[in-house]
This record gives structure tokens, C-alpha cells and sequence, in this order.
């Protein structure tokens, strides 16, 4: 139990590891903010190709169609990736800052404890008197 323990801490912090044990598709696309399971990178790739077929079967595309949509659709899940990235964090909000960062920044309004609302904790507080 130990042991297994140890050994899936220590891929979660060798990342040689941890990006040895990504799909090929998240490897070969250099997904950074992305992280697809292997069934879902296997939906991509075959799953897009199986789709191309179909459609020229059905004479609905041409066979060059075929190449395409599979380089179509990586070149979407690549877009998706670098949109991703650009993204502020949804969940920067949520986590609740240090007071060195408050001290350092110098803004009053960091100053302040953090929004309870935001974090999702509600704690009932009497209301200040009037100064």
C-alpha cells in the first residue's frame, strides 16, 4: 500500500513521468492546459477518421476529406488548448491569498479578509457599527 503510495507521488512530481504516461494524441498536439483521457483522445483521432470515412463514403466529401477532417479537428483541440491558456483562472477566486501577498501588493482592498461569498463559506457576522 505504501509503496504505491510513494510511486504515484512520485509520478505526480517527476514530470519526464507524468508526461510519459499522457496519450500520444495530448503528446504529439503539446497540449499544456488540456488534459483528455485516452478515450477521448482516441474519439479525436479514430473517432474523426471513422467520421471522414462515413462522409465519403456517402460521397458527401471528397476523399481528400479524409485527411483533413482528422487534421481539422487537431488543429481545434490545439485551438481550444491556447484559448484555454489564455483564460484567467476560473478558480483564482476561490482560493484564498496569503497576507504577505496583501502586504506586498499594498492594495487596501487585499488588505481585507477575502470575500466569503466568493469562497463559498458563509459565515453569519454581526453587522459593524457606524464609525
Amino acid at each position: 500500500m505504501t509503496a504505491r503510495l510513494l510511486a504515484a507521488l512520485r509520478e505526480r512530481s517527476d514530470p519526464a513521468v507524468r508526461d510519459a504516461a499522457r496519450p500520444l494524441y495530448a503528446r504529439v498536439l503539446r497540449l499544456r492546459h488540456l488534459e483528455p483521457g485516452k478515450l477521448l483522445c482516441a474519439l479525436y483521432f479514430e473517432g474523426s477518421i471513422v467520421l471522414a470515412m462515413l462522409l465519403a463514403f456517402a460521397d458527401l466529401v471528397s476523399w481528400w476529406g479524409v485527411l483533413a477532417t482528422p487534421a481539422t479537428v487537431a488543429a481545434m483541440v490545439k485551438l481550444n488548448d491556447v484559448v484555454a491558456g489564455r483564460l484567467p483562472d476560473p478558480h483564482a477566486a476561490r482560493r484564498p491569498r496569503s497576507r504577505n501577498d496583501a502586504a506586498i501588493s499594498g492594495n487596501a482592498a487585499l488588505d481585507e479578509e477575502p470575500d466569503t461569498a466568493v469562497l463559498g463559506i458563509v459565515h453569519v457576522r454581526p453587522p459593524r457599527p457606524p464609525e
